[in-house]
């Protein structure tokens, strides 16, 4: 922060504190002075002797010397308290999320500079997200941009056999995808988040999209030789069957994606008298009670290593859908011991 910056607020705080004070201790000596001086006259009949008079501010003054020392102390330290407040809210309006505020010296503030902190680390958390977002989201849309202008190049050579060709199309095709997901995802979120009510409402079978959702994902759990199985019961839904494909779509494939070769999945949904109970477990790589409370923030990946493809955008989606369609979402998991995602809706 800039240093003259900085001073003007400190200065200006300490000021407008103390003047504040100091209107305070005038209007408490004011009504000292007004107080006593009725009970004398109340006293002696409004009859004021010159023995009454000195006798009533013999004991004004001290009185009146004892409240303004206590509140030139006091708005000292109140003054310091709201300067170092201020420096705080000021550092961090300017993107400076590391002014931490010593609780201990709070006294009256304790509330606010714990509040403070506390936003402190949230717009730490949001800040770091945001930069890890913007190197993903580069890094994601670079590379399959990259790869496409490589193998068209390549394709443009004239004395390619037709394999290598046919192989060069697939690898453009894959990107092409990848681009095209990566795109529909943060439109999807984006999208979501305007929202406030679901449209399109209807009653249909929600055990049948959900085996629906398995099928289509069946090629990406084949290839890592999942065990999946799937506990379904019958169940009819009342909402938006485009929105919630895309809660299951989401909670599977994230399943799939931090669930090993050769582990295994369960897919399971129940109906009850008030409400439908979808669950997933798996038996991957699991997260720490951190990484638990992170996971439905925008852009957070469990997987730092990048061997997991996406942007940490799936958990946002599935908890925004959970959150408009007024259910809940709640997270089971242990490192190394899998984890279980359970969505509980309320018929209506």
């Amino acid at each position: 922060m800039n240093k003259k910056y900085k001073h003007n607020i400190d200065e200006i705080t300490y000021k407008n504190t103390l003047r504040w004070m100091r209107i305070q201790t005038l209007f408490l000596v004011l009504g000292a002075i007004i107080s006593f001086m009725l009970v004398e006259w109340g006293v002696n009949g409004f009859k004021m002797s010159l023995a009454v008079f000195l006798r009533s501010f013999g004991i004004i003054i001290p009185m009146l010397l004892f409240i303004t020392v206590i509140n030139i102390v006091t708005s000292h330290m109140f003054a310091k308290q709201a300067t170092d407040l201020a420096e705080g809210l000021a550092k961090a309006a300017n993107g400076d999320y590391h002014a931490k505020l010593d609780p201990r010296k709070s006294a009256v503030f304790a509330v606010a500079y714990n509040n403070f902190n506390k936003l402190e680390e949230e717009l730490k958390k949001s800040n770091t997200l945001q930069d890890e977002f913007v190197n993903n989201y580069s890094h994601e849309f670079k590379t399959p941009i990259t790869s496409i202008k490589g193998f068209a190049e390549l394709l443009l050579e004239e004395d390619l056999d037709e394999k290598t060709r046919k192989k060069y199309l697939k690898i453009i095709v894959e990107e092409s995808e990848k681009l095209t997901y990566l795109s529909n995802s943060s439109i999807l979120l984006t999208k979501l988040n305007s929202q406030g009510i679901v449209p399109n409402k209807k009653k249909y079978s929600l055990d049948e999209q959900i085996r629906r959702c398995v099928i289509l994902l069946e090629p990406e759990y084949n290839k890592k030789k999942i065990d999946f199985t799937c506990n379904i019961e019958e169940v009819d839904y009342y909402g938006s069957e485009e929105i919630m494909e895309h809660l299951w779509m989401n909670l599977i494939n994230n399943a799939i994606k931090y669930t090993p070769e050769n582990g295994t999945i369960s897919v399971n949904l129940r109906n009850y008298e008030e409400t439908i109970i979808f669950s997933v477990i798996d038996s991957g790589i699991g997260m720490t009670q951190e990484e638990v409370s992170q996971i439905f923030n925008k852009f957070y990946q469990v997987d730092k290593s990048k061997t997991t493809k996406g942007l940490g955008l799936g958990l946002t989606i599935a908890s925004r859908i959970v959150e408009l369609v007024e259910g809940k979402i709640k997270v089971e998991s242990e490192p190394n011991k899998g984890s279980i995602f359970t969505v509980t809706l309320y018929k209506k």
